[in-house]
């Protein structure tokens, strides 16, 4: 492979790192992985984008960079580095490549562990589990939100003992269980959502930027509901006939741009009307204006999960372009 085809100057200007300046073959930069960095004190090379922070001891290549800084998984990454550049790289840097970043920084560089995946049996431990003590309180306060057992079940939620917790499994776009978000039923217990994972688990917790819940049940080319929360989405579906996917709001990753454009046609974005809200409307809007439609739901200061199937009905239908309110915002080429 040409690791030398990366523009470096390029692929930081791209993630708005800025270069000091550039010694021999380094490009000298702020290192944006620990605070405050008043002096530049990491380094990019400019022929194969190995990369050093002396004062944190981050280090690795593009790939890693571009992941960590973007939250993305390393496939994303390579991802992105290959559609513009029109060149591979590798995130482990094995092999020879391996041993310059090695001998070149003076440095050896860290294998991201592989993510232990949670088994698919552990949905059924979970949806057993509402006939527990901890289970019926959870159940009974499900079903005083107004989600029904039938939907619950065909969504395979669940209760975790070892949390207290309504367990909803995350699957990724093929249908594959990922992990496991965790909510408190007791309004008074925080952290409201938890990512289920850990010794205690023995499987890792899933990267909320690599999945779009509910993808999975969307057709090609449809439209679709973008709202915040997993159970904004089982409450559209209950009822309504409308589709819905959510995402975490305000962090609208790649890898979550890519999935939806390549399965939708429209997106109709129904996000909580606050200033965390607002931005995660600005972001998505960005992200997906270039490639397919996007509307935007305004005038509802609740939750699809608290309101009727006729409100969730007319909110819908009375949305309007997005581009109505994002005059002027700039769009990248």
């Amino acid at each position: 492979m040409n690791y030398d085809k990366i523009d470096v100057r390029d692929f930081l200007a791209a993630l708005e790192v800025e270069i000091v300046s550039v010694s021999g073959h380094n490009a000298l930069f702020r290192c944006p992985f620990h605070g405050s960095d008043r002096h530049p004190s990491a380094r990019m090379s400019l022929v194969d984008s190995r990369w050093l922070c002396s004062a944190c001891h981050e280090k690795g290549n593009a790939v890693g960079f571009l992941a960590k800084l973007r939250d993305m998984s390393y496939d994303d990454a390579r991802y992105f580095i290959r559609q513009r550049y029109n060149c591979g790289i590798s995130a482990a840097l094995p092999g020879e490549f391996g041993k310059a970043v090695r001998r070149g920084l003076g440095v050896g560089v860290q294998v991201p562990p592989e993510r232990r995946k949670p088994p698919e049996w552990m949905v059924e431990v979970f949806m057993s589990a509402w006939g527990t003590p901890g289970g019926l309180v959870a159940l009974e306060y499900m079903e005083s939100r107004g989600f029904d057992r039938r939907t619950l079940d065909l969504w395979q939620i669940g209760f975790d003992e070892l949390s207290g917790r309504v367990a909803i499994p995350v699957r990724d776009e093929a249908g594959v269980l990922v992990g496991f978000k965790a909510r408190a039923v007791d309004p008074v217990v925080a952290p409201r959502y938890l990512y289920l994972g850990g010794r205690r688990y023995d499987f890792d917790s899933f990267s909320k930027s690599q999945v779009v819940f509910g993808l999975n049940w969307i057709p090609l080319e449809s439209t679709v509901i973008l709202v915040e929360g997993e159970l904004n989405v089982v409450a559209i579906s209950q009822k309504t006939n409308h589709l819905a996917v959510s995402v975490a709001g305000s962090e609208f990753s790649e890898r979550q741009r890519r999935l939806i454009v390549e399965r939708c046609a429209e997106v109709i974005v129904w996000f909580d009307e606050d200033d965390a809200g607002d931005r995660g409307s600005q972001t998505v809007f960005e992200a997906l204006f270039p490639y397919i439609r996007v509307n935007m739901v305004r005038g509802s200061d609740k939750d699809a999960a608290d309101i009727s199937g006729a409100e969730i009905d007319d909110l819908i239908d009375s949305a309007r372009p997005a581009m109505s309110e994002y005059v002027g915002v700039h769009l990248l080429d």
